[in-house]
């Protein structure tokens, strides 16, 4: 029964994890296939980097690593676009697992069968963990191969790292927005909850760059733990990072389930 409860939501969601994964590995051949011009202009590119701001820098995951085609993806791609797109698809799986199945009365015709909730609950995360690592495979992963294709040098473990790392981001968010979701019978409301949140992380996050006296809130924001420019040079991901996103979902992730346990859901 868990693992059907899986593959329901896998097929259910399937639309979703197609159309983000083929707009990621879209934005991802988009930029290795410019970067041969930009490999030319590293000269240049290095004098623009030495001339912004560090906390403009460190705001935007920029990093001065364009001679390698990983660092450029990591200062053009997954230090935002990437962090985003990952946010965007566990904040709409969290959405629709719960609250939108509240809100449509499925929920209240699934619990009205021989189902536990706490099994359906770790079902529904268990899938959209999947989703999530199918995403980074599909938009982060594969660009490994895509650069042996090109014949373009690069380096596997740094790409596994900075997949690994999204993951775990993507992962504490999920547990944020199913937390969201337990609470709530609205989609909306859930997504624009999770959106408001992640919005607030990521302007703390921007603010604690760029003014140094405010420098201790950027430990507030889980967009500060991720960095894949830093991931890259120094081909190793912080333990402060996994400790921080691990604990993160896993405390949001329990609180939603205690809560979707105890929550009343008409049928």
């Amino acid at each position: 029964m868990f693992y059907n409860l899986i593959r329901q939501a896998l097929r259910a969601k399937r639309a979703l994890w197609v159309t983000y994964s083929a707009i990621g590995l879209g934005f991802l051949m988009l930029y290795v296939s410019v970067w041969p011009s930009i490999q030319s202009q590293s000269a240049d590119y290095s004098k623009i980097f030495s001339s912004l701001p560090k906390g403009l820098v460190l705001a935007l995951n920029i990093s001065n690593e364009t001679p390698t085609l990983m660092g450029y993806l990591s200062s053009k791609h997954f230090g935002l676009i990437w962090l985003f797109m990952i946010a965007m698809l566990v904040v709409a799986y969290g959405s629709f697992v719960i609250a939108k199945e509240v809100e449509t009365r499925t929920m209240g015709f699934l619990l009205s069968q021989p189902i536990n909730r706490l099994k359906l609950y770790l079902a529904r995360f268990g899938a959209g963990a999947i989703i999530l690592a199918r995403f980074v495979v599909l938009s982060e992963i594969v660009v490994w191969p895509i650069a042996k294709i090109y014949n373009y040098s690069i380096g596997g473990t740094g790409v596994l790292l900075v997949g690994v790392a999204g993951f775990l981001f993507g992962l504490s968010i999920m547990g944020l927005s199913f937390m969201l979701s337990a609470m709530s019978s609205s989609a909306g409301r859930v997504s624009a909850w999770s959106g408001a949140v992640l919005l607030a992380m990521y302007a703390i996050y921007i603010v604690s760059s760029l003014v140094d006296s405010l420098d201790k809130l950027k430990y507030l924001s889980l967009f500060h733990y991720i960095a894949p420019g830093d991931i890259v040079t120094n081909n190793s991901i912080p333990l402060s990072s996994i400790v921080v996103f691990v604990l993160f979902s896993v405390v949001t992730a329990t609180i939603g389930a205690i809560i979707f346990q105890k929550r009343q859901v008409q049928v």
